[in-house]
């Protein structure tokens, strides 16, 4: 099976709520082993290369099929990305001037996962990049869609397998180990 640019990149596109549920608990995982850690990762590896695989296939099977033109997904990023409430499939399909069922069907093609998972997912990079920066988790709900910062910190755990504030607590103690990890270069 040969690959062209488009179908590595879209493999390597984890939007995919198939792949990226394991990838983030695997992640959880690893930075705070838990009872049975060495099992659990186990099976989370397994998942994830059965996954991935079948992900890979249904790359490799759309290629005939028609996606979103490149300008499309860019105009849908940027909207995403523009603080304030999330877009509605109406006003994502009269920014990419085609009705709400050509989007959605274009878009699982270009992104294999559904644009409410896109868009949740893309909320929640967003929203880690602002509680690495040490903004309040009420800013931060309010910065991307939510209504209230219980509402978002129910939505950031069932994305992430943490709290928000377990989140930051992760982050700040990985900074810590690596503040005070000597730089070991090995020479070939």
């Amino acid at each position: 099976m040969s690959w062209n640019g488009s179908q590595l990149r879209d493999c390597l596109n984890i939007t995919n709520g198939r792949l990226r549920g394991p990838l983030t608990r695997l992640k959880a995982e690893l930075l705070d082993p838990g009872l049975a850690a060495p099992a659990l990762c186990d099976a989370l590896a397994r998942e994830l290369a059965i996954e991935l695989a079948r992900h890979c296939r249904e790359v490799h099977a759309r290629e005939g099929l028609g996606g979103l033109a490149a300008w499309r997904l860019r105009v849908i990023d940027e909207r995403i990305d523009k603080s304030g409430p999330s877009p509605r499939l109406t006003e994502l399909a009269d920014l990419c001037a085609l009705s709400v069922k050509q989007l959605t069907r274009g878009f699982r093609i270009s992104h294999c996962c559904s644009l409410g998972e896109y868009i949740a997912y893309r909320q929640m990079d967003r929203a880690k990049i602002l509680l690495n920066n040490n903004v309040s988790i009420k800013e931060v709900a309010y910065a991307t869609g939510y209504i209230s910062a219980s509402n978002f910190s129910i939505a950031f755990h069932r994305l992430s397998g943490m709290s928000p504030k377990h989140y930051r607590e992760t982050i700040a103690a990985t900074k810590r180990i690596n503040a005070r990890a000597p730089l070991v270069l090995q020479k070939n």
